[in-house]
């Protein structure tokens, strides 16, 4: 008798929270030491004198905000994304005495570089090690950029608003993969604590909405547990060489060890059965409290 299904995982409130949290302290920190490469590589003199004022104001509030970081997280993001505008508005400025930009030009250009400061901060505190929709803000940033030194403002507001739009859905999924990853290590060791060897973690279909992370067990007896586990938090599962109800109920314990490695909240079972001659109907609709149906 074998089972596979499909449920929905998600990870508590409170641990979500915390996460979140935790994603908001790193950010944070990222971004003040983007700040701080931004100053460091300003060459021009010209513009260094001129900006020179607002810079060193600047960097003493970035200082003073550093130990704020763990107690009040969200203020200080928010305060610090308040500091790299203006830094990024202070070199704009700069330039504009310099007699390098126009008014409109300088504004752009500080928008685009803000939206570049981000992006890298969104890079370094990206779960995956490459991100396609993060190229996709790049490009957007360099079309913009490209349209801006020849003069087409219009164009360039554009492609600056396309990559902006791309970096907040870019900042969305990334935390979703963040998600993702820690109910696929939550999987990962329960599954080895049950006696499984694992194949995996993989990812498998990468092209499609995040893809699908496939984590695999086997027993020595030959049975094999199969997870797929989906970034808007499905989770597919498919249970073999199982005799009896056995399957459901190895399925009902890795349920239990990952609620309590992981705080998880899980929705209702959609299952199919395979094999279900070998079970009565009785049994089909006591075991495990599942419900028929494929999963989607």
């Amino acid at each position: 008798m074998s089972l596979n299904g499909w449920r929905n995982v998600q990870l508590s409130r409170e641990r979500l929270e915390n996460m979140r949290l935790g994603r908001v302290r790193t950010q944070a920190s990222t971004m003040i030491e983007e700040c701080k490469k931004t100053i460091v590589e300003l060459r021009d003199a010209a513009i260094q004198q001129a900006a020179a004022p607002a810079l060193r104001k600047i960097q003493a509030e970035l200082r003073q905000l550093v130990p704020q970081i763990e107690k009040a997280p969200d203020a200080t993001l928010k305060a610090v994304r308040a500091r790299q505008k203006r830094l990024h508005a202070a070199i704009a400025d700069a330039q504009v005495a310099a007699s390098k930009w126009s008014r409109e030009q300088a504004a752009l250009s500080a928008r685009l570089q803000d939206i570049r400061s981000r992006a890298e901060t969104e890079r370094k505190t990206s779960p995956a090690s490459e991100s396609p929709s993060l190229g996709s803000v790049n490009l957007a940033v360099k079309q913009a950029s490209i349209a801006l030194q020849s003069g087409r403002l219009q164009e360039a507001e554009s492609a600056a608003a396309t990559a902006e739009q791309l970096l907040e859905e870019t900042g969305k999924a990334n935390f979703d993969e963040t998600v993702r990853r820690e109910v696929v290590r939550g999987l990962l060791a329960t599954l080895t604590g049950m006696g499984f060897v694992i194949d995996g973690p993989r990812l498998a279909e990468a092209e499609k909405n995040g893809g699908v992370v496939v984590l695999t067990g086997r027993l020595p007896s030959g049975r094999m547990a199969r997870f797929n586990v989906h970034v808007d938090g499905g989770l597919q599962f498919d249970f073999e060489g199982y005799e009896g109800q056995s399957c459901a109920k190895e399925l009902a314990q890795v349920e239990k060890q990952l609620q309590e490695r992981c705080d998880v909240l899980l929705g209702p079972t959609q299952v199919t059965w395979k094999n279900p001659d070998r079970l009565s109907k009785g049994a089909l609709n006591r075991s495990h409290g599942l419900t028929g149906g494929v999963g989607r």
